[in-house]
């Protein structure tokens, strides 16, 4: 699973706009949610952990993305039945 890219000193947490420092906790995400999602700032991004469980989408974004996991790992193995299986199987992260 790709989580979001974090550069220390660089990556800025889009939830305070500060950088995330070397010595900083992370709470980062992969690309779990469609761009069109209300909480589409939550996927493939990296906070400040103190700025996430201090955000009211918290508990939202968590239970999405464990949801997000849950249904990944169903996923098939093979490429063909995967093709047809992730057009149902995400819809609800649109």
């Amino acid at each position: 699973e790709n989580m979001a890219l974090l550069i220390r000193g660089k990556t800025i947490c889009p939830l305070c706009d500060n950088p995330i420092a070397e010595s900083d906790e992370v709470y980062a995400t992969p690309a779990f949610l469609k761009p069109t999602h209300r909480l589409a700032s939550y996927s493939d991004a990296a906070f400040h952990s103190h700025c996430f469980a201090a955000t009211a989408d918290r508990q939202e974004v968590e239970r999405l993305l464990e949801r997000y996991k849950s249904v990944m790992a169903s996923a098939p193995e093979s490429l063909e039945e995967y093709e047809v299986w992730i057009q149902d199987a995400l819809r609800e992260f649109e």
